[in-house]
């Protein structure tokens, strides 16, 4: 190894990077399942699991074709909030609450925390 570092070629001085993979692209028809299967409602995460794809892969696909955000249109409405708390109040999970409205357990538990609900512990966990 020379002793001057300025002699130094870039790969005696740092490991080589390794080439990031490749995003996998859609087909075009895949494309059109996939805004399809958004304008009926799937899942967000399931629809990217299903397509071999990020969940922000599927959220561009969507801003791309011009749909709107479903996060926008799904908001609950006081009464949602009054039932998914009392729910809640009478020992539900999270799990099974948002099975009920069609959200994820955290969806749920941020909402609920947002609007003020006093949230048990999470099984196991001790609060200090």
């Amino acid at each position: 190894m020379p002793d001057d570092l300025d002699d130094l070629k870039p790969s005696e001085v740092a490991p080589a990077r390794q080439p990031r993979p490749r995003a996998r692209r859609l087909t075009s028809s895949e494309n059109v399942e996939l805004l399809d299967d958004y304008r009926n409602g799937e899942k967000i995460l399931e629809l990217a699991s299903r397509f071999g794809i990020s969940k922000s892969t599927v959220l561009h696909h969507v801003a791309a074709a011009g749909l709107p955000r479903r996060t926008d249109s799904r908001r609950w409405s006081s009464d949602d909030l009054g039932v998914a708390s009392a729910m809640y109040q009478d020992g539900a999970s999270l799990a099974v609450i948002g099975d009920h409205f069609g959200l994820g357990s955290t969806t749920v538990w941020n909402r609920l925390r947002a609007a003020g609900v006093e949230l048990r512990p999470r099984r196991g966990w001790d609060r200090h």
